[in-house]
């Protein structure tokens, strides 16, 4: 950065209106003359004497060599610090006053205020009372009385106001220091600064110093450092900046966002190294709804400024909540991390540090993190919510309970919460807590059909009959369109034994055509338990006939048959149902009993002893096998379920888990298909095994290829008919979410429902990926090279016929290859004179040359697209800014900027 130099001119502005003579000839010729002084004066080199302050205290410090500091982040290593026992001060800083009638200085009322807020922030560790703007509009920095009121507003202990001068063509700054309490703001100390304008920073820092030792605020280790950094090393730049600050806050003018950014924008033009600016232009466009690449572009932004100055609070804050937003939980871990590394005692920044620890699975650093957050504040919904969703994961319902009920008492009219504590009550077993509580939120929700028939569910599960038929009745008659009270009254009326007010609810519930083929099957059922078989198959088979592809369905209705002692009718519906589910073992059971019905006892032994393979404690099958043995009749033992369509929270608990279970046995067939098809493509010298060069294989490869192709196509059939129960149990899972049965889950398992929808859609993703591969990439690769469909399959079906002995594979011939050409050596220029001392220069890691210190060098080095590191003193190439991408041609050049 450069040094400062000797003041320059500040811009001059016209006479406000009604404050100054109209302009004249002679007057213009006077302003002329004093600006070409002024050039000349800056063209030679000066010394100007310190001014000390007029409250006697130290000299405002001059403008020597100093680079932009900022506090260092955290080591990768260091460890998250505790949490302060005692909380740091709370401060704000209001717009500055300007005392003369110069308009060309108002850009000091922003820009002086901001840049002294944030040097007070990070060299004493204060807690800010200012948003990302540090200034605000409407406040009234002229009286006790207006300091007060702002502070009470922020909930500020200090304030600081200020004002500007220019004196003698010099920048005077004077600052007041208020202890704001119940009495009001009482004044503690005044300060004055004057020297040149260019000096303004090291004014500020001077100010900053001398309030703090007022105060008695502790400094930190870099204080002194960041007091006398520069913010911005050109007086213009920073002039753009106060003007762009208020331009967006609305200090002395109207708001204009539009003319905010157009001036922050012509900062960074002059001055790339203004942070602030960034951070702020960040900020800015984020606000732009109507920009697609808002965040991205506020994300850019935001990481410059912290390649500018690492461990800018403000710009930590910012980047941190954006990734977190755009769902970069480890990006935004590590940013928020930086953060609480840097300011220990911000209670937000450790909120945002645990929110990112959960969401990348670190359950117990983030209680840590919010378990210090609800110590402090008792009051924080956000962090307690949090805790709840992590008791919630960890399966802790007691802990779970005791912050639903600290959250309840802090927002007593929050239904939502009181539902989640009624099903934490009720996952817990405490079905009388969680009636009251349910009850309880009713009546802020009288007419919510889903609230009704949930107390109707708990009443069930307490064993309260009445008052569960009492609670599906209201819900019934507040939406009779609704299934939900039909299937959840004709579940209460079986589960006690009355089939027939069960059977005669789902009766009337076949008016949901939507539904029809699952309510025929639970009529079904209730006829099947009934003993009526013939009503049973009538209700099944028409089951079936809506909905295939449910094996439920299949087993009951051949069920239903063969308790009718038709076995030629059970047999009509067991040929599909083996043929889709050939490893079924109660379609395997019901097969043998179907055999036995019809003599054949030994094919009824072989089926029997293939369903025991598939469960080996069914005992029915057990006993049928017996019986075989003794010679006894078999009788048909099964039990069918009730399968409703519509169930209740336990029901979609337990269809989550089902999902889960069904989606890894589709992701391992999944992958017994790719392995099958990388070995029929390997097979053809195809696919990722491919030696480049070698000849196309132009003769069928029958040995090698039939079993894994046939291995492969049952495996295929495999993964679609578990993408078929897959599917089945989506459609449960979304029915029940869209007639919000998902709010009597407990909120982890809500978002468990929320990926499932998305991990559904992967799902037939993948289905439809997988069909095109086995298509292109290995039925047409088969055929290609003669390997017909109508071969394959006969090879399949008579593999001895087939049994051929390929030819050993011959070492393919590799095409000789010419070594390859040298790159081609172009001169980089690296201009370094503009640094006091030399640069290092590594492409691709290794060690090109160095250019000495005020020096113009040219290098050699291989054209095309390298990695530049450029290094100045003891950094090492992987530091923060060392490394960038380049094209390296003939002339490139780079010019060095460094600090004087």
């Amino acid at each position: 950065m450069l040094t400062p130099g000797p003041m320059p001119m500040p811009p001059v502005a016209p006479p406000r209106r009604g404050t100054g003579p109209a302009r004249r000839p002679a007057l213009l010729l006077a302003l002329v003359l004093v600006l070409v002084l002024g050039s000349l004066a800056q063209a030679q080199p000066t010394a100007t004497a310190p001014a000390p302050g007029p409250t006697g205290g130290a000299p405002a410090p001059t403008a020597a060599p100093s680079a932009r500091l900022a506090p260092q982040p955290g080591r990768p290593g260091a460890a998250v610090p505790e949490l302060p026992a005692q909380p740091p001060d709370r401060f704000e800083v209001l717009p500055f006053t300007n005392r003369t009638t110069i308009a060309a200085l108002d850009y000091l009322l922003t820009a002086a205020p901001f840049e002294l807020a944030e040097k007070l922030e990070r060299a004493y560790q204060l807690d800010p009372a200012y948003g990302p703007w540090v200034v605000r509009a409407g406040t009234d920095p002229s009286s006790a009385a207006g300091v007060a009121a702002a502070a009470l507003a922020a909930r500020a202990r200090w304030v600081v106001t200020g004002w500007v001068e220019r004196p003698s063509w010099q920048l005077r700054v004077g600052v007041t220091l208020w202890r704001v309490d119940h009495a009001g703001a009482a004044e503690v100390a005044r300060a004055e600064r004057t020297g040149p304008f260019a000096e303004v920073h090291q004014l500020l820092g001077a100010l900053g110093l001398e309030l703090a030792g007022h105060a008695g605020w502790r400094a930190s280790p870099e204080a002194e450092a960041v007091l006398r950094a520069s913010t911005s090393r050109d007086l213009y730049a920073f002039t753009l900046f106060g003007r762009g600050v208020a331009a967006a806050t609305g200090v002395g003018e109207p708001v204009d966002l539009a003319s905010a950014r157009h001036q922050l924008e012509r900062a960074v033009f002059i001055d790339p190294g203004l942070a602030p600016a960034h951070r702020l232009l960040g900020d800015l466009a984020l606000a732009d709804r109507k920009d697609p690449r808002a965040t991205s572009r506020a994300a850019g932004r935001w990481n410059q400024a912290l390649e500018l100055a690492p461990g800018y609070p403000a710009a930590l804050r910012a980047a941190a909540a954006a990734a977190a937003a755009a769902g970069k939980s480890e990006q935004a871990q590590a940013l928020a991390r930086d953060l609480v590394i840097a300011r220990p005692f911000d209670l937000d920044a450790r909120l945002a540090l645990g929110d990112a620890l959960w969401r990348t699975g670190d359950a117990a650093s983030a209680l840590r993190q919010l378990d210090q957050v609800a110590a402090r504040r008792p009051d924080d919904q956000r962090a307690r919510r949090l805790r709840v969703l992590i008791h919630a994961a960890r399966g802790d319902t007691a802990t779970l309970i005791t912050d639903l009920e600290a959250l309840i008492a802090l927002a007593p009219d929050d239904t939502a919460l009181l539902l989640d504590l009624g099903a934490a009550y009720a996952a817990q077993g405490d079905h009388a807590r969680a009636l009251a509580t349910l009850t309880r939120a009713s009546v802020a929700r009288p007419v919510d059909v889903s609230l009704a028939k949930r107390i109707g569910d708990v009443a069930r599960w307490a064993g309260d009959a009445d008052a569960a038929v009492a609670w599906y009745g209201r819900a019934m008659k507040l939406a009779p369109d609704d299934p939900r009270g039909y299937y959840a009254l004709a579940r209460l009326h079986v589960d006690r034994g009355r089939l027939e007010d069960g059977k005669r609810v789902l009766g009337a519930a076949q008016r949901f055509a939507d539904l029809l083929g699952p309510t025929y099957h639970a009529l079904g059922v209730v006829s099947f338990r009934l003993g009526r078989a013939s009503e049973a198959a009538w209700y099944l088979r028409r089951a079936v006939g809506l909905q295939p592809r449910v094996v439920a369905s299949r087993v009951a209705v051949i069920a239903a048959e063969l308790a009718r002692r038709d076995p030629s009718a059970a047999a009509v519906q067991l040929a599909p149902a083996l043929a889709a589910w050939p490893d079924e073992p109660r379609l395997r059971y019901l097969d043998g009993v179907r055999l036995v019905m019809s003599d054949e006892r030994a094919a009824a032994r072989v089926a029997f002893e293939r369903a025991l393979a598939g469960d080996p404690a069914a005992v029915a099958t057990r006993a049928a096998l017996s019986a075989l043995e003794v010679g006894a009749d078999v009788r048909l033992a099964i039990d069918l379920p009730l399968d409703l369509p519509l169930g209740d929270a336990r029901d979609l608990a337990s269809g989550l888990d089902q999902f889960a279970a069904v989606e890894q046995r589709a992701l391992a067939a999944r992958d017994e298909v790719q392995r099958h098809a990388l070995a029929v493509l390997s097979a053809l010298g195809e696919g990722p095994t491919k030696v480049r060069g070698a000849a196309r294989v132009r003769q069928c490869p029958l040995a090698r290829v039939v079993r894994p192709f046939a291995d492969g196509r049952a495996a295929l059939s495999r993964f679609l008919l578990v993408g078929a129960e897959l599917e089945q149990v989506a459609r449960v899972l979304e029915r029940h979410d869209q007639l919000g049965e998902a709010d009597g889950l407990l909120p982890d398992r809500r978002a468990t429902l929320a990926q499932a929808r998305t991990r559904y859609r992967l799902a037939l993703a993948d289905a439809r990926e997988l069909r095109a591969m086995w298509q292109t990439g290995v039925v047409r690769e088969l055929t290609a090279a003669r390997c017909s469909p109508a071969l394959l399959d006969a090879a399949i079906a008579d593999p001895r016929r087939y049994a051929t002995v390929a030819p050993p594979a011959r070492a393919p011939t590799r095409p000789s290859k010419k070594a390859p050409a040298p790159p081609r050596r172009v001169a980089m220029v690296v201009d370094n004179r503009g640094c006091p001392d030399p640069v290092r220069v590594y492409v691709d890691g290794e060690p090109l040359g160095e250019v000495a210190a005020g020096a113009r060098s040219a290098l050699s080095t291989a054209a095309g697209r390298r990695t530049l590191c450029l290094l100045t003193g003891p950094s090492t190439c992987g530091d923060r800014g060392t490394l960038r991408q380049a094209y390296l041609h003939e002339g490139w050049a780079v010019v060095m900027r460094c600090p004087r």
